[in-house]
């Protein structure tokens, strides 16, 4: 069996192997020696070697990220202002994203004059790399180039424009904001003026609250005083009932004359004369005048009565008229506090805000911790790495050349595969002779290589 045909059986005698490498190893040398060739002049002439440097900035002021929208400044209208009159929080994501923005690399173009190279915000913008150092508040940027010197102007130049285009931008935002809640305050206070003047034409017009208060507080003091009056004469009038029924009683129990004896007549007898009787004339005329009381005083009940429920009426009819203005103020005055809060809350705000445009964020909240050095070395290509990958790939592909050439070579070059495909035992060879390559007067002798092959 052929060396080739042994490479294709299920176990595979590393020793062919080892003897087919050997065999063609000016094969495996020369691939492997072109590839490093090859890869050094790669490297040394045809890649442009791109150098890099790092500047690092710290952020100060910054929440976690997620956290922007759970934070709360308050509820309702002071939320609102509170999102208009303040700088938006910043995570290190957004730090990140406006480094790598096209206006922080057109301010970078221009201070740099790059346009003259014919960079581009984009182009610019793949040479750098801006990452958030983990657990840290630190930012690192990266900058690859060509020229060492480029490369840490560049980075410079982000780091430094960057403080300048945060501080801007926060102040443009925050004028724009001034300004919108100085137009709002402007239109609140004139609502707020408006709202007074009608709070105090309210309090000011004919039958106004105040007013209302003192008369409804007469009156019912009115209504208290006629219905004490009405009780009393009720139990004065039920007193002179109760009075004139007994005197009537009395008086028809009573006889209206009495027989006076006023002398004796002729025969001797007592003369007998009926005379009024002066107590039933008392009790007559003081059931008269009593019936005469009780009926005036039944009237005073009934005016009184009818006064009450006058008063009584009018009273109510104050209620519903103070009820109805007390509206009209209540809301006037809900409407004068709700402008005069948010008047107060506006004027605050653009204190505020007018204190955060004071304020440079790009250098108080913003750090440049290390400035970008000037790279010595550049860090591509990498040339060792390059050329044993070369090393690598030509040993791999000159190896296989080597067994793919054993495999499609069918000659017999050994007596051991002369063996092995015919089955027969060899009984001799024909050693090979080389003449001697020594002086001529020398003998011939048997080469080193007799009975073995020669290398074809």
């Amino acid at each position: 069996m052929s060396e080739g045909k042994r490479l294709s059986a299920d176990e595979i005698d590393l020793r062919d192997v080892f003897r087919i490498l050997k065999r063609r190893y000016k094969i495996i040398v020369l691939i492997t020696l072109a590839a490093f060739l090859i890869s050094l002049g790669a490297n040394s002439f045809m890649l442009t070697p791109i150098y890099s440097t790092k500047a690092v900035m710290m952020v100060s002021q910054v929440v976690p990220e997620g956290a922007t929208n759970r934070m709360n400044n308050g509820v309702g209208l002071e939320g609102l202002v509170n999102s208009i009159a303040i700088i938006p929080p910043q995570t290190m994501n957004s730090y990140v994203g406006q480094l790598g923005s096209n206006a922080v690399m057109e301010r970078v173009i221009k201070k740099l004059k790059l346009d003259r190279e014919g960079y581009t915000p984009g182009s610019l913008a793949g040479l750098i790399k801006v990452t958030p150092v983990p657990e840290t508040n630190l930012i690192n940027i990266y900058v690859n180039h060509t020229n060492p010197f480029t490369a840490q102007k560049i980075a410079n130049a982000i780091s430094s424009e960057f403080l300048v285009y945060v501080t801007e931008s926060n102040q443009e935002q925050l004028t724009r904001s001034v300004d919108f809640l100085e137009q709002q305050a402007k239109t609140t206070g004139a609502e707020l003026d408006a709202a007074v003047e009608k709070l105090n034409e309210v309090e000011a017009a004919q039958g106004g609250v105040s007013i209302l208060n003192q008369l409804l507080t007469a009156k019912i003091q009115e209504l208290t005083q006629v219905s004490s009056q009405l009780t009393q004469a009720r139990a004065e009038s039920r007193q002179l009932e109760a009075e004139v029924d007994q005197v009537w009683e009395q008086l028809s129990s009573t006889s209206p004359t009495v027989q006076v004896t006023t002398g004796t007549d002729a025969a001797g007898e007592p003369v007998v004369v009926e005379e009024p009787n002066p107590t039933y004339n008392t009790l007559n005329n003081m059931a008269v005048q009593g019936t005469v009381d009780a009926a005036g005083m039944n009237a005073r009940v009934a005016e009184l009565s009818a006064m009450e429920k006058r008063v009584y009426s009018e009273l109510l009819d104050m209620e519903v008229e103070l009820n109805q203005k007390s509206n009209i103020k209540g809301a006037a005055e809900t409407e004068v506090n709700r402008l005069q809060e948010t008047y107060t809350l506006l004027r605050a705000k653009i204190n505020e805000a007018k204190i955060a445009k004071a304020l440079k964020l790009g250098e108080t909240g913003l750090t440049v911790v290390s400035e970008a050095p000037i790279p010595e070395y550049p860090v591509k290509p990498n040339k060792t790495l390059n050329m044993m990958i070369a090393v690598v790939l030509g040993l791999m592909i000159s190896v296989a050349l080597a067994l793919l050439l054993n495999y499609m070579d069918n000659t017999i070059k050994t007596a051991q595969e002369a063996e092995d495909l015919l089955g027969l035992p060899v009984l001799g060879q024909i050693p090979v002779y080389k003449p001697f390559k020594g002086s001529r007067s020398g003998a011939v002798t048997v080469s080193d290589n007799a009975g073995r092959p020669l290398d074809m």
